[in-house]
């Protein structure tokens, strides 16, 4: 069972990292402050959807075809491992473009890399 909960914890934050991570660095605004919020939040987490969902769908392709193939081996340990992974690879992919996708188009934030100064301003402070 802890082989199943990290696994499932260890992919839910991969692949919800792909997706805030593109989130962060797709801009189809340019720094257009003409467009409502809603339309850069839309915009922004479209591009980073379309970017990673290839990418993650076929980890979670390669995951599921292992999982199935651990599933039929005699060892019983093996068998909850496959089970565990088909499980997690699944809970992932919905977990990343369900729920976390939909909080970014509602409440992402509107211009990510001015969240936090830049490293050079931090470094400039402590000289």
């Amino acid at each position: 069972e802890i082989i199943a909960i990290v696994t499932l914890v260890g992919y839910v934050a991969t692949y919800s990292f792909h997706l805030i991570g593109r989130y962060v660095r797709q801009d189809p605004s340019a720094g257009d402050d003409s467009l409502p919020p809603d339309s850069r939040r839309c915009g922004r987490a479209a591009l980073a959807a379309r970017a990673v969902v290839g990418s993650n769908v076929a980890g979670a392709v390669g995951l599921c075809g292992i999982g199935v193939i651990l599933s039929f081996c005699t060892l019983t340990v093996l068998r909850s491992v496959g089970g565990a992974l088909v499980a997690a690879s699944l809970v992932s992919l919905f977990l990343t473009f369900g729920p976390l996708l939909a909080a970014l188009l509602l409440v992402g934030p509107l211009e990510p890399g001015k969240i936090l100064p830049d490293l050079a301003e931090i470094a400039q402070s402590f000289l």
